[in-house]
């Protein structure tokens, strides 16, 4: 294997260091107009010496598919996650959480640590549990409240707490249920904690690379994505919107103060790293506003593909649901099982709401993916535990019938089409794991919308949160080098292209397997002249996985404060 010591030297230069810091959730449409009013100074000095572009996130733009990307510089069909959750099996019609383990192929530290690098890797989403890297690893999203040590070695996160202060993996308030956002007095105490979540990342952050400096230092900071789920359209008012009242000015503000330290944090990491450092921000999508909420089973009854239960279809949970006042109602609900956001198990414990249990599936022929799933399932004989549609012809002319008709659906208020597309999923995706993913792939009024996944009408209706927002494909990338020329305002380009960019800027080979390609228009032309990429199979390097014992119940928590799940 060829060594990074054998790369040209001056005046071509190899990064001598790697930086990777992420912002969940970025996006230019709220980075730009803060680094004009100074707010985001090290950003902007980044950006100003180095390149900068739109990072495009997978399809859909969900957090654990995008990431995952990154991380192996494949799609996801190649590296085998499309949501949170993995597909049903023939035996239950239970969805199992996706989590480290699920990621197929080598990581970015896989690969540099088979090249005799280290890493140190700080709350990247789906690293709980931590897996034993050649450096250390802290989990990121989901972690579980309960669980102590989410740190590689141990002992890691009791030590960074006896040195900093508490660590904090994320915002207490999104565990369960959203906060109230009519409520001015928790609104500020949601953005108060996202403050003191993202400052005491930094100050473990400084510690970290001071007592135990790495060659790849990787740190996800998750105060946008946190902020824009409940906030965008305060931060970001759409054109048109009612002038913001009094506290959402005083609540913007405030968020823009959070921001800033966010910029502070990133500042101070990167300016721990040298001139001869590659230095990466990116995101793993952006954000836009959110409108409204479709309920696509109820959707595909309609059209006659999906059949839910007798008692679903009934209409005296209707008549509850409209009629009786809620002393009445909750515990009616609770005799008849209606209290489907969580109900008590075995010995009081919470289980989550299981959307499939209201289906008959003997009579259903298509089913819903989750809220932010963006795909149908065909209920597929020896697939499904209980699957109706026989795989081959009938699957085929099943699965046109319901994209033609979805296709044509139209939304009751404005008589447009719910869907800007609709399609097979070998036209989105391809890789050997194709057929984990949805049946078809659609995206719903620009992401807009999202699914909600009850069988309740209306069919559908406002979002919750009315200053909401949700994913968008467009994200950020600023790359800051040697190697880098500066002032580039790069193409749009796909997230599982930063991977192997960063690699050869190291000078290091990547995965033979990889789908992503050079970012070629941010290198010099020397650089690209002198240090070709070169590509290695490192599928040996994959670090291992312990399983994890974290429950459904404590996922579905985490995963709901942010409407990933409702």
């Amino acid at each position: 294997m060829t060594t990074p010591a054998s790369m040209p030297s001056d005046p071509i230069k190899t990064a001598s260091r790697v930086l990777v810091i992420g912002l969940d959730g970025a996006t230019w449409t709220l980075l730009d107009p803060l680094m004009k009013s100074g707010r985001l100074p090290a950003l902007s000095s980044l950006v100003s010496s180095g390149a900068r572009g739109i990072l495009e996130s997978t399809i859909p733009p969900v957090t654990a598919s995008a990431w995952s990307s990154f991380y192996t510089g494949r799609t996801p069909g190649h590296h085998g996650v499309f949501d949170f959750r993995k597909r049903m099996g023939k035996e239950s019609t239970d969805r199992a959480w996706v989590n480290h383990g699920d990621i197929s192929g080598p990581t970015i530290w896989d690969i540099a640590s088979a090249q005799d690098k280290t890493s140190g890797l700080v709350n990247l989403p789906l690293t709980f549990p931590p897996v034993k890297v050649n450096g250390y690893m802290i989990g990121g999203m989901p972690v579980p409240p309960s669980k102590d040590e989410i740190g590689l070695p141990a002992g890691l996160i009791d030590e960074i707490s006896r040195e900093t202060g508490d660590y904090i993996s994320d915002v207490d308030l999104l565990r369960g249920e959203s906060p109230d956002v009519t409520d001015p007095e928790k609104c500020f105490e949601f953005v108060d904690q996202v403050g003191a979540a993202v400052e005491a990342r930094g100050r473990a952050m400084k510690y970290l690379m001071e007592k135990y400096p790495t060659d790849l230092t990787f740190c996800v900071l998750v105060t946008p994505d946190r902020l824009s789920h409940l906030f965008w359209q305060v931060m970001v008012p759409r054109e048109g919107a009612p002038p913001l009242t009094d506290w959402e000015k005083s609540l913007q503000d405030k968020m823009f103060d959070v921001l800033s330290k966010m910029d502070k944090v990133a500042g101070e990491i990167a300016g721990r790293m040298s001139d001869d450092d590659l230095v990466v921000v990116m995101s793993d999508h952006g954000f836009g506003h959110l409108e409204e909420l479709l309920k696509l089973n109820v959707l595909l009854k309609k059209l006659g593909y999906l059949k839910f239960k007798p008692e679903v279809e009934g209409g005296l949970k209707r008549k509850v649901g409209r009629l009786l006042p809620e002393s009445i109602k909750k515990p009616l609900r609770a005799v008849l099982g209606m209290n489907h956001p969580k109900h008590a198990g075995n010995g009081g414990e919470k289980k989550p709401f299981d959307p499939y249990s209201l289906i008959e599936w003997t009579e259903t022929q298509a089913y819903s993916g989750g809220s932010v799933e963006q795909g149908v399932f065909l209920n597929v004989n020896e697939r499904e535990p209980h699957g109706t549609v026989q795989m081959g012809g009938e699957y085929h002319r099943m699965r046109d019938s319901l994209i033609d008709d979805l296709s044509k659906a139209v939304h009751p208020s404005d008589g447009k089409p719910y869907f800007d597309w609709v399609e097979p999923r070998e036209n989105i995706y391809s890789g050997e794991y194709l057929e984990n993913a949805p049946d078809i792939i659609y995206q719903l009024r620009s992401y807009t919308t999202v699914i909600g996944e009850d069988a309740e009408p209306p069919l559908i209706g406002p979002w919750s949160q009315p200053r909401a927002g949700y994913h968008r494909r467009e994200g950020v990338l600023i790359l800051n080098g040697p190697m880098i020329k500066p002032g580039t305002e790069l193409n749009k380009t796909g997230i599982e292209n930063v991977a192997p960019t960063i690699l050869n800027c190291w000078g290091l080979a990547s995965d033979v397997e990889m789908d992503g390609k050079l970012i070629n228009e941010a290198l010099t032309a020397e650089f690209l002249e002198n240090v070709p990429e070169r590509r290695e199979s490192f599928e040996e390097a994959t670090g291992k996985f312990d399983p994890c014992d974290q429950s459904d119940a404590e996922t579905e928590d985490l995963l709901k404060g942010l409407g990933y799940l409702n």
